[in-house]
């Protein structure tokens, strides 16, 4: 077996750690809580190492059926990346938007949609904001 053939390989094997790592990520995140977030950073770590690492070892250019399936590979490792982004990201803006409401006028304590703290808001927006119904 050639040394490049072994790359393509060890490559496609990390792809498949990867993938697995991302759907376990991703099927905590249907299910967000604080914790599930927590858990999941250090597997979603784990995968990128890993796809960084298959990359690493393909040759930059597809050569023969077992390339193509490696670089095919490591696209579905990045499709499943971009899911579990944007499930991360409307996770982030659900606990954004939940405890801004549970927060209520109580503006010391906001965040933004990355789940960083932010400035609250100065009195004049507030009072600009503040909509009475009666």
């Amino acid at each position: 077996m050639t040394s490049a053939r072994k790359f393509v390989e060890e490559a496609g094997r990390q792809f498949d750690q990867a993938r697995a790592g991302l759907r376990n990520v991703r099927q905590r995140l249907l299910h967000p809580s604080a914790e599930a977030l927590e858990n999941a950073l250090p597997e979603l770590e784990r995968a990128i190492h890993l796809l960084r690492q298959g990359l690493a070892l393909l040759p930059a250019y597809p050569g023969g059926a077992q390339s193509s399936e490696a670089w095919e590979s490591a696209r579905q490792v990045r499709r499943e990346l971009d899911r579990v982004r944007t499930l991360a990201r409307q996770a982030a803006a659900f606990y954004s938007d939940r405890l801004n409401l549970l927060a209520g006028h109580d503006c010391s304590l906001r965040y933004n949609s990355d789940g960083a703290a932010s400035a609250p808001l100065p009195e004049k927006q507030l009072e600009k904001d503040l909509v009475l119904h009666g």
